[in-house]
C-alpha cells in the first residue's frame, strides 16, 4: 500500500509551513541595516557639505514666521525702502498693521516675531535691518505678558539663528544630535518641505491654509499676521495681577542696544491688554515699565501716547488684537511716526 500523501491531510492549519533559518535571515537583516546606514550617510554628507539647498523653514508656523522675518530684515530690495522697523514679540507681529501705515503715507516693515524669543533676539533682527542704512527708526514693541516670562526658548533662538545665518548648525547634546539634525531634520527642512505642502491647523489653517501661504502673505503685508482666535476671559486660569518684569530683561536690553548703530532713533511701545485683565493703576505701572526699559535701552524718547488698555472685544487673545482693532490701533499710532 502506498504511503499517505501529506497534501491530502484533512487536519486544519497545515496547508503552509514556515521554517526560519538563521543564516538567510541574518543576511537579509544585515542588508536592510546596510541600506539604511548608507542612506543616512549620504543624507548627512549632502546636508553638511551644502549640496542640499538652504533650510526652507516651512515645517511649522513658528519656523515659517521666523524665516520670513529674517528674510525681510536681510533684504536690501524692499521697495520702497522703509526707514521704520518694528521689532518685538507677537503683539508686534499682530497689532502693528503695515498696510494701514502705508495708507497713511508711512513706509515701514514689521519684524515682530514671537514671545518665545528675548529682547536680545529682537535686537538681532533690528541690527540686521539697520546694517548699511542710515537715519533708521526702530520701534521695540513688547507686551506685559512677555516681559514677565522667566525664560526664553532655546529652540526658537536656534531657528532664528539658522534663518539669519543659513550656514550655521547649532544643536545641543553633542555629535549625535547635530548629526541627526543634519541627516533627518536637515533633509526634511531642505528638501521635503519644499515639495510637500505643510497644512496649518485650526483657525490659523482656515485663514492661511498652508505654511507656504502663510509665508507669502506675511511678506506681502510687510510682516503683519492677522489674529484668528476669539478672546474669552472666562477661559483664563487666573485673575489679573500686577505686571512685573523678569530678571532677564535688563541684560537682554543691554545686548539689544549694542546691536544697533548709535545714530538710530529708538522708541519703546508697551502693548495694550484687555480691560478685564487690568488692575487699578495699570497705566501708571506701564509708565514705570516704559521708563525702566528706556533706561536699560539707553533711549530718551518719550512714551508714545498710545492706550495700554482696550475693551475686551478688541482682542483675539490676551496679547493680540483682532484685525479691525489692529488697524484702528495702528491708525492712531501713525501720526506719531511722521517726521515733525
Amino acid at each position: 500500500m502506498a504511503p499517505p500523501d501529506p497534501s491530502s491531510s484533512s487536519r486544519p492549519g497545515l496547508a503552509h509551513r514556515y521554517e526560519l533559518r538563521s543564516g538567510p535571515w541574518a543576511r537579509d537583516l544585515i542588508g536592510i541595516v546596510g541600506v539604511f546606514v548608507a542612506v543616512v550617510v549620504v543624507l548627512g554628507a549632502m546636508s553638511l557639505t551644502g549640496v542640499l539647498p538652504a533650510r526652507a523653514l516651512l515645517s511649522d508656523p513658528d519656523s515659517t514666521i521666523l524665516g520670513a522675518k529674517a528674510e525681510m530684515a536681510s533684504s536690501s530690495a524692499l521697495a520702497p525702502a522703509p526707514s521704520i522697523a518694528f521689532v518685538g514679540d507677537s503683539s508686534c507681529l499682530v497689532n502693528i498693521d503695515v498696510p494701514t501705515l502705508r495708507s497713511e503715507g508711512i513706509e515701514a516693515v514689521n519684524l515682530g516675531t514671537l514671545s518665545y524669543l528675548g529682547i536680545d533676539d529682537f535686537g538681532r533682527l533690528a541690527g540686521r535691518f539697520c546694517a548699511g542704512r542710515s537715519g533708521m527708526v526702530i520701534v521695540l514693541v513688547v507686551h506685559p505678558e512677555g516681559l514677565q516670562t522667566a525664560t526664553t526658548s532655546p529652540d526658537h533662538r536656534r531657528i532664528l539663528q539658522s534663518a539669519l545665518e543659513p550656514g550655521t548648525l547649532d544643536m545641543p547634546g553633542g555629535l549625535w544630535d547635530a548629526s541627526s539634525m543634519a541627516m533627518f531634520d536637515g533633509f526634511r527642512d531642505r528638501v521635503l518641505d519644499r515639495w510637500i505642502p505643510t497644512p496649518l491647523r485650526g483657525r490659523l489653517g482656515a485663514r492661511y491654509g498652508f505654511t507656504r501661504d502663510l509665508r507669502r502673505e506675511v511678506l506681502a503685508t510687510g510682516g503683519t499676521l492677522e489674529e484668528t482666535s476669539l478672546f474669552d476671559p472666562g477661559l483664563l486660569p487666573k485673575g489679573p495681577g500686577e505686571y512685573r518684569m523678569a530678571r532677564r530683561i535688563s541684560g537682554e536690553c543691554g545686548v539689544f542696544r549694542t546691536r544697533l548703530p548709535r545714530d538710530v532713533r529708538l522708541w519703546v511701545l508697551v502693548s495694550p491688554i484687555p480691560a478685564s485683565r487690568a488692575l487699578r493703576g495699570h497705566e501708571a505701572r506701564m509708565t514705570e515699565i516704559h521708563r525702566q526699559l528706556s533706561a536699560w535701552l539707553e533711549t530718551d524718547q518719550p512714551p508714545l501716547p498710545m492706550p495700554v488698555i482696550l475693551p475686551d472685544p478688541s482682542f483675539g487673545t490676551v496679547t493680540h488684537l483682532l484685525p479691525p482693532a489692529a488697524r484702528e490701533y495702528t491708525r492712531a499710532l501713525a501720526p506719531h511716526l511722521k517726521p515733525r
